[in-house]
């Protein structure tokens, strides 16, 4: 197995599955997964209340962000009729994933 090719799913930092996970749980395990060779992380603004999961990969991630690459989502904006406005809401979500991730860059954004 090639571990370049593992990408750490993060929806589980949630507390989905009834565990509730803190920074000192998100850095255990994600340095931990730098040490195997896993260099790619998936995470969406829609991962726990306000935010959580984006905020706690974020601080984490503070000293090793670039070691990784991080894929995060925009929300479906179907319901904004106005294709400028719609673009506006896409660069809004963008620019807060930014600021909770605590990063100046994000190396995938997919629609979620």
């Amino acid at each position: 197995m090639n571990p370049k090719k593992i990408i750490i799913g993060t929806e589980l930092f949630s507390g989905s599955r009834n565990k509730k996970y803190g920074v000192k749980e998100v850095s255990s395990l994600l340095n931990g997964a730098l040490k195997l060779g896993v260099h790619q992380i998936d995470t969406a603004p829609s991962y726990g209340k306000n935010f959580l999961v984006e905020k706690l990969i974020g601080i984490a991630l503070k000293k090793s962000r670039k070691k990784f690459k991080l894929t995060t989502k925009f929300r479906n904006q179907r319901m904004i009729s106005n294709k400028i406005k719609r673009l506006d809401a896409i660069k809004k979500n963008f620019e807060t994933s930014l600021n909770n991730l605590q990063t100046t860059f994000i190396d995938n954004y997919f629609y979620h």
